[in-house]
Formats: structure tokens, C-alpha cells, sequence
């Protein structure tokens, strides 16, 4: 008999016998596996030989200055606690404000721009767009420019000399 009904282990049903709170029919069911069970039987002897020897030593009181740092040990303990709590209960508080204060101004803030800031807008866009096309019309000429003249020479230069060897104009 490992387990009992109520699924408790063997030495926690000895605990409970000794402690009187098995039921009649469940301490003789033990008392009947102990029987039949050498090992258990040894385990309930030491069990109620170990509860004799412990009721018979005296209780010491404990030294004066033990009881009280045992007495001072859960106030410490919730001493350290407080500042935890306080800061992350200030933190909820903080963000909660934080998210309120983020709604109210979002609710309160002008859904679109207004007619007058649209018409600003394009205007601004337009002239950003006339630069663009004034800085694109000095780029192009000044790359036509410098380009057109730096590969004229030598390509027209190429030209006439091959368009001579070809029909033998430099033998004049």
C-alpha cells in the first residue's frame, strides 16, 4: 500500500496517525499494510519513537537579543518591500497621467489642416518647384557646356581624319 485514496505518501499518513487525524478505518488500513509491509512497520516504530524523544526534550526560551532580530525580520523585510511597490505604483500613476494627457490633447487638436494652411502649402510647393526647374535648366546648359566642347575637339578632329584617309583627301 504506497498510496491512499487521498493520494498522500506513506510518511505523510504516518504523520497523520500520530497527529490523530486519520479516520478510524483509514489508520487501521495503515496499521493492517504495516503488518504485511516489514519496511513500513519499521517506518512507523521510528516515526513514534522519534515524536517520544522530541516530547520529552525541554523547550529553552531563546536568547533575548535572538527574538528580537527574529522580530525585527518582517519589518525589514516589508521596509525593503515599500520602495518596490511606491515606485512602481508612482510609475503606473506617471504613465496613466501621461496616457490621459496624450488622449485630452488628441481629442482637442484639429482633425485636418484648415483651407488656409492647404493654400500656404501648395504655394510653397510651387516655388520649391520653379528652383528645382531653375537649378535643372543651369546644370543641363552647364554640362552641355563643358562636356560638348571637352568631346568636340577630339571627335571632330577623329572625323575629318578618317573621313580623309578614306577617300584620300591628304594626299593633295
Amino acid at each position: 500500500m504506497n498510496q491512499s485514496p487521498d493520494n498522500t505518501t506513506l510518511e505523510e499518513q504516518i504523520n497523520l496517525l500520530l497527529d490523530g487525524e486519520l479516520t478510524d478505518e483509514q489508520g487501521k488500513l495503515l496499521r493492517a499494510a504495516a503488518d504485511h509491509d516489514p519496511a513500513l512497520e519499521q517506518t512507523m516504530n521510528n516515526a513514534i519513537e522519534l515524536r517520544e524523544i522530541m516530547s520529552r526534550i525541554r523547550v529553552e526560551p531563546a536568547p533575548s537579543g535572538l527574538r528580537k532580530k527574529l522580530r525585527r525580520i518582517p519589518r525589514q523585510q516589508q521596509a525593503a518591500e515599500r520602495p518596490i511597490r511606491l515606485s512602481l505604483r508612482w510609475g503606473m500613476v506617471t504613465a496613466t497621467v501621461v496616457l490621459t494627457i496624450t488622449i485630452a490633447v488628441s481629442q482637442m487638436w484639429p482633425q485636418g489642416p484648415t483651407d488656409s494652411q492647404i493654400t500656404q502649402a501648395r504655394q510653397e510647393f510651387n516655388l520649391v518647384l520653379a528652383y528645382l526647374a531653375r537649378a535643372n535648366r543651369k546644370t543641363s546648359n552647364s554640362i552641355r557646356l563643358n562636356i560638348g566642347h571637352g568631346f568636340a575637339g577630339p571627335v571632330t578632329k577623329n572625323t575629318v581624319r578618317i573621313i580623309s584617309n578614306q577617300f584620300g583627301l591628304d594626299k593633295e
